[in-house]
């Protein structure tokens, strides 16, 4: 295009009668010289036009031949089209960019070679760091874009995986804050998989139901030394948890019976002096009668009634003209 326009300029200069230096040959006219000037000067000017209807469809070749390159992993023919294309057009986003992904292409192909490599070996932290950087370098390099999604998703499920291991053997060992760890670990990598609702709920079943064996032996070992106290809240907290526990139905309807009863013979032994009175005395004839009928039944019963009070209870059948039918110690 240059050379045309250096013609042109050659040819206005002849047409420019005031110009100077306009070429002559023995025996030619000046007539003549303006004639061949004016054809060669519109010979120029069409040509010019035609190079100017084919900058387009000569930058999309351009464009196109270097994407093929490309694709091809071939750096400097890639890096050859881009620079036409540039130079039809350096404003063009598609030119500059694809001249700048050529001059990377060999350095993102070897880190995603590389990647690859460590992806095989199942080094996914390692392969991560390769892919980064190669899609760093060109973000359209899609060998380099998709591995750094699959290294990426094999990272988490190995992760996970070994998550819910580490669940199951914390469940195993009853250890119920690793496991919930171990569960929030797994829920973090993969938020929404069926197997984390699962594992909640064996971890909330889990956790229950060793509470619940906790309550009912806490239960069993406050009756057996007469902690009545003790017993009803183990009992009352296990029914919280499972409100159709047997056991803790059954126990805190015997714990707060006999809870009842210590606190009433208590009130009694603390003031023996309102033995005289025939109220409080028949009162007491009627605990008496109950704690007889408990005594074949359960001897912690009345040892806890009796306690160190056993003579003001032993008053108040001889109040009453009766021995109890058996001494329980």
């Amino acid at each position: 295009a240059d050379n045309y326009i250096r013609s042109v300029e050659i040819y206005v200069g002849a047409l420019d009668p005031a110009g100077e230096g306009v070429p002559t040959t023995t025996g030619s006219t000046y007539s003549e010289f303006k004639g061949k000037a004016v054809t060669g000067y519109q010979a120029a000017v069409l040509r010019l036009d035609q190079l100017q209807q084919s900058r387009a469809d000569r930058l999309q070749n351009a464009l196109a031949l270097g994407a093929v390159a490309l694709d091809r992993l071939d750096a400097n023919l890639a890096q050859q089209h881009f620079r036409i294309a540039v130079a039809l057009r350096p404003e063009d986003d598609e030119a500059q960019q694809g001249l700048a992904r050529s001059q990377t292409l060999d350095q993102v192909v070897a880190l995603t070679d590389e990647a690859q490599g460590q992806e095989q070996l199942r080094q996914w932290k390692v392969a991560i760091g390769y892919y980064q950087q190669a899609v760093e370098l060109d973000a359209h390099y899609h060998p380099a874009r998709e591995g750094l999604d699959r290294a990426r998703a094999a990272q988490r499920e190995e992760g996970f995986r070994s998550a819910m291991t580490s669940l199951q053997d914390a469940l195993d060992q009853r250890d119920f804050s690793g496991a919930q760890r171990a569960l929030d670990q797994a829920g973090n990598l993969k938020p929404g998989a069926p197997e984390l609702e699962d594992a909640k709920q064996r971890l909330l079943v889990e956790k229950r139901q060793h509470r619940l064996f906790a309550l009912r032996r806490g239960g069993k070992e406050a009756m057996a030394r007469e902690d009545w106290t003790g017993a009803v809240r183990h009992y009352t907290e296990a029914l919280k948890l499972d409100p159709g526990a047997g056991f803790a139905r059954d126990g805190l309807t015997n714990a707060e019976r006999r809870l009842q009863l210590q606190r009433r013979l208590e009130h009694y032994l603390q003031q023996p002096e309102r033995l005289q009175a025939e109220r409080p005395l028949a009162n007491a004839r009627s605990l008496l009668d109950h704690l007889q009928a408990l005594v074949d039944l359960d001897a912690g019963i009345a040892r806890a009634a009796i306690g160190q009070g056993d003579l003001h209870l032993e008053g108040v059948a001889a109040v009453d003209g009766r021995r109890p039918r058996h001494r329980v110690h």
